[in-house]
């Protein structure tokens, strides 16, 4: 399948953005390559954001955190490959919650297609509000692009004015255990939304961004924050 993202009916300046975002799969962009815990490809839908490279830089994170018995939350779990992963890396409860009803039929069809049912529950949820439980882990693979979002798809790309990034930083202290740790991935897409801009906001929620892991994917660094209130990461 070599289908462009242009191909589907999403708005233009999606389509370009994902284009730009993707990188190259010998099964076209419909299709996400096998990870190590799944035996065959993700089906990724046309509604529903691909496997980015900020989901890729979750995926080798992952495997330095001890997820064993753990509790996590999939904050946004598009197709949900992050939560498919903690499942195989021994989480004992994983959440997977997004907004787009389509990306919620998608994580849904996956777990079926991949027969990952222990312990996992998917469903929607605007944010936090349908979020009742603490979790040991929060994975949120937050949308990086400030823009109006046009369509479902739009949800995983773009946050209106860092909507999405000032609730989840004002939520998540509700939402963890004591002792436990949130993940956030960025990448200077745009110049008005750095590195710093980024950490600048989580500060003004009493949040410090400790880099826990970095990659370039074609000459663009991406990073993953672990938020704290102390102790930075190094």
């Amino acid at each position: 399948m070599n289908d462009s993202i242009s191909d589907y009916d999403i708005p233009k300046r999606t389509a370009e953005l994902l284009e730009s975002l993707i990188r190259a799969e010998t099964g076209g962009p419909n299709e996400a390559s096998a990870t190590p815990w799944l035996r065959s490809p993700l089906v990724c839908f046309p509604a529903v954001a691909p496997i980015l490279p900020s989901s890729r830089c979750f995926l080798e994170l992952l495997k330095a955190i001890p997820l064993e018995g753990m509790a996590v939350l999939d904050f946004g779990t598009g197709s949900g490959i992050l939560a498919f992963a903690s499942s195989k890396l021994g989480a004992e409860k994983i959440d997977a919650i997004d907004v787009n009803p389509k990306a919620i039929a998608a994580a849904r069809a996956n777990a079926q297609l991949h027969k990952l049912s222990r312990g996992l529950q998917i469903f929607p949820s605007d944010g936090f509000a349908a979020v009742r439980a603490r979790y040991d882990v929060i994975l949120a693979n937050l949308p990086i692009v400030e823009g109006s979002a046009q369509a479902g798809i739009d949800y995983g790309l773009y946050d209106p004015a860092y909507a999405l990034h000032r609730h989840f930083f004002s939520s998540i202290h509700q939402h963890l255990k004591p002792g436990g740790s949130a993940y956030i991935c960025h990448a200077e897409i745009q110049a008005k939304w750095s590195f710093s801009d980024l950490e600048s906001l989580a500060s003004q929620f009493g949040l410090h961004c400790g880099l826990a892991y970095r990659q370039y994917y074609e000459e663009v660094e991406w990073r993953i924050y672990r938020l704290g209130t102390a102790n930075p990461i190094a």
